[in-house]
């Protein structure tokens, strides 16, 4: 199934109980090791810094990517409450609300405030012993 399907799935069950505020927020909250780049806002989210992204509307359609710096692997995407894409190693994910124009749920999610999460994991590569897939959750 197309990840950007998933991720507006995601969103449409956390957010059908919220009220119509403004916007849908991604929040990329980037831990020491590597960066995010966000290729429809032109955005690079470094090392140690929280990025927001508003989406608010069914034109949106961005590619994600996840960079580990020297030294450091990507780890994955973390699993949290309201993260998007949770345990996922494909360091390139894809969050896509086009076609949905005229679909009132997803205009009225896309008008809320809730905030999701897109957190990326980099490991230390002394720390690293060999399993990614023990340390994602």
């Amino acid at each position: 199934m197309n990840p950007g399907i998933l991720v507006i799935r995601a969103l449409i069950f956390v957010c059908l109980t919220a009220a119509s505020l403004s916007a849908c927020k991604v929040e990329l909250p980037i831990p020491v090791g590597g960066r995010v780049s966000v290729e429809s806002d032109s955005l690079v989210c470094e090392s140690r810094q929280t990025c927001v992204i508003e989406i608010t509307d069914t034109s949106y359609d961005s590619v994600f990517t996840a960079r580990a710096e020297a030294g450091y692997i990507f780890g994955g995407w973390r699993n949290r409450p309201r993260g998007l894409f949770g345990g996922s190693l494909e360091p390139q994910v894809r969050i896509n609300t086009t076609g949905f124009a005229g679909n009132d749920i997803i205009e009225t999610i896309l008008e809320s405030d809730e905030r999701f999460y897109l957190e990326p994991m980099f490991i230390s590569l002394p720390d690293f012993a060999g399993d990614v897939a023990a340390i994602r959750s």
